[in-house]
């Protein structure tokens, strides 16, 4: 859901899907009816909304585009394999798996410049932006270590050790303030 507004994106799934998987439905809750529609030729995992960008996530591919009718693609990105559809849309940056297994592909939207962050040696299981863009957390499948980034420089800033054995990290959050780490 966006925010404040009355747009939340659909995407199929389940047993018995009400759409394809391969496309996401923006709806208008507001107007009670389809805003916007995107297929893509893959499965989606996950899609994010912003006022102006909509960024969608495949297994092996980020998609960002303008919010739109009709919806124009800005840029297309490679990543590694990324079932859990992990990705952050912040208002000057996206964030996501890289090419490589525990990298992180750090995107300027308005530049294109690309920042990549060797946060891992195993394959990302969970990562968050903070509000503001300036904070990046992250944590691999192998769940020990939590790892933040500042997002300007792309320098480690943190490290947080969870502990010895493997543990499956489903989300991380961080507080509107930067000052918590959920």
């Amino acid at each position: 859901m966006l925010g404040r507004a009355n747009y939340i994106a659909l995407v199929g799934g389940g047993r018995n899907p009400k759409f394809a998987t391969n496309k996401v439905i923006i709806w208008d809750d507001a107007k009670q009816l389809t805003s916007l529609t995107l297929s893509l030729p893959t499965p989606i995992h996950r899609a994010l909304l912003s006022r102006s960008k909509i960024l969608i996530a495949t297994l092996n591919s980020i998609s960002l585009y303008a919010f739109s009718s009709p919806p124009k693609k800005i840029s297309s990105f490679e990543t590694a394999d990324n079932p859990f559809g992990l990705c952050c849309l912040g208002s000057q940056i996206i964030a996501f798996p890289g090419r490589t297994p525990g990298q992180v592909q750090i995107v300027e939207i308005e530049t294109g410049n690309v920042s990549i962050i060797p946060a891992h040696s195993n394959p990302l299981r969970a990562m968050t932006l903070s509000p503001n863009g300036e904070i990046l957390a992250t944590a691999s499948e192998t769940g020990t270590l939590i790892r933040l980034f500042s997002t300007a420089n792309c320098a480690r800033i943190g490290e947080l050790r969870r502990g010895v054995d493997p543990a499956q990290i489903f989300s991380l959050a961080i507080s509107p303030s930067s000052t918590l780490l959920a």
